[in-house]
């Protein structure tokens, strides 16, 4: 099977409020513009995804809200499952990758799934899974494309294994910046 994986950074967040802890801070005004752009720049690739599974900050959590008011509006047929996991927070490479292989686990047929997450950890990924070094800003999203073994096991519980197998590829990678 094919699979379709996105990599996304959370939308821009505000640092003006002190006194909020950085898993209670909200998305500013550039990060409310930018989560619908990429919402749309989705529906109009086609990389809409079936599953999001996001971390439980709170400008994760408005990034995932915006987004898919954004695609309500363009009427999206499919409204994708939304998950909210608590591991995603500030992860690292190799959680990002548990949580991705366990979500896989969990939801075999899912054919497309977007993991919502924080930096460095969603960027070492998406640079490791590139094999290249990949600036990642904020609301940025990585597609790669998945191909399962053919013998039926997957690569997702071993994320140096499956860098390795190379039964993956970059489709596009995509800022706000460069949308219109």
């Amino acid at each position: 099977m094919t699979r379709t994986l996105l990599l996304m950074r959370h939308a821009k967040s505000d640092w003006d409020q002190p006194g909020l802890s950085d898993h209670d801070r909200p998305l500013n005004a550039r990060g409310r513009n930018a989560a619908p752009k990429m919402a749309s720049w989705l529906v109009k690739n086609n990389y809409w995804p079936e599953l999001i599974c996001s971390s439980t900050a709170i400008r994760t959590k408005q990034t995932v809200d915006l987004m898919l008011n954004a695609c309500d509006q363009s009427n999206t047929s499919n409204p994708p499952q939304v998950l909210f996991e608590p591991q995603l927070y500030l992860a690292s490479p190799q959680t990002i990758w548990k949580v991705i292989g366990n979500l896989w686990t969990l939801y075999p047929d899912c054919r497309s799934l977007l993991i919502l997450g924080h930096n460095p950890g969603i960027g070492e990924l998406v640079s490791k899974l590139a094999n290249q070094e990949r600036e990642m800003p904020t609301a940025a999203i990585a597609v790669f494309q998945w191909m399962d073994r053919t013998d039926g096991e997957t690569e997702f519980s071993d994320l140096s294994r499956a860098y390795k197998a190379g039964k993956h590829q970059l489709l596009a990678f995509q800022t706000p910046k460069q949308l219109p």
